[in-house]
């Protein structure tokens, strides 16, 4: 074989290991975006969630304290009546 068919084996060898590359870091790239994205996804919803159960917590606390104060306005409005 010649020295110039040995050159253009090595030249189409670096072009595919350039192509491979190529499509590798466009792969590893993809990927990231993809985690990434789940990633704040998954947080974002964690927030909705704590946030809503905090709401509903804090509503049936503010029941539990305010129910005696509604009981003795009833019985005083019955009173009065």
């Amino acid at each position: 074989m010649s020295l110039f068919g040995l050159e253009i084996a090595n030249i189409s060898c670096l072009e595919i290991a350039r192509k491979m590359f190529y499509k590798w870091i466009t792969a590893a790239r993809s990927t990231r975006r993809r985690r990434l994205l789940l990633e704040e996804k998954e947080a974002e919803l964690k927030i909705s969630m704590i946030a809503s159960t905090w709401d509903k917590w804090r509503y049936r606390f503010k029941e539990e304290k305010l129910r005696p104060l509604v009981r003795f306005l009833h019985v005083d409005k019955e009173i009065g009546l």
